[in-house]
């Protein structure tokens, strides 16, 4: 999936949700962490490459804002 074809935000959204979703079922249940592991590495991966693109994209048109973006979005999924 190429998330820049949409509203960037909402697919940051989307992920912080399923993330939320995952931290509570594993809360209950934290021998189930082999259950989402494989997916939710390929989640992380997919982000550092939608990330790598859109810094290809952008580097030379905003370069501040682009840095901005990226360290919002790996503050919030280093929380897990």
């Amino acid at each position: 999936m190429d998330i820049f074809k949409g509203n960037l935000f909402s697919e940051i959204v989307k992920y912080k949700r399923w993330g939320d979703d995952i931290k509570k079922t594993l809360f209950k249940n934290p021998d189930q962490w082999d259950k989402f592991q494989s997916r939710f590495n390929d989640v992380l991966m997919e982000i550092s490459n939608n990330i790598l693109n859109l810094e290809e994209k952008q580097f030379s048109s905003d370069e501040t804002s682009l840095y901005r973006l990226k360290k919002i979005f790996q503050k919030r999924y280093r929380k897990y």
